[in-house]
């Protein structure tokens, strides 16, 4: 399984509340598909989130570090997309929100399935 996690709009402020996320995200994979992650693009970055990401680096297990992929917009993304998704849409090379993305049917049926799981475990979707 290859993630895709964009970035666009992440500012410095906002990485506090991006860690729990990130943990959530994490703890998840390893969990649930231990084997099955093949590949996590982070794309979109700003640049100064390799640098962060260099100071926890460290921390990871090798092969987790080999299965992260860090991306800032330009030609590379793009072609890294391209290979590892074979068609990249507009949105991941602009950095722009497309529209109509959100309306595609599998996102709203995805963003359905979340909403009433988050409704069963008595809790809200919130926004970073």
């Amino acid at each position: 399984m290859t993630s895709v996690l964009d970035l666009t709009g992440v500012t410095f402020g906002k990485m506090k509340e991006m860690m729990g996320f990130v943990k959530e995200f994490v703890r998840m994979m390893s969990s649930h598909y231990p084997q099955r992650s093949f590949k996590t693009l982070l794309i979109n970055c700003p640049g100064w989130f390799g640098t962060l990401f260099n100071l926890i680096k460290p921390l990871l297990r090798e092969s987790t570090k080999e299965k992260i992929q860090i991306l800032n917009q330009g030609h590379h993304q793009t072609e890294v997309l391209k290979t590892v998704l074979g068609t990249v849409p507009d949105d991941l090379i602009t950095g722009k929100p497309s529209t109509g993305w959100e309306n595609l049917s599998m996102e709203v049926q995805l963003r359905e399935f979340c909403l009433q799981g988050l409704i069963q475990a008595g809790m809200e979707m919130s926004t970073l």
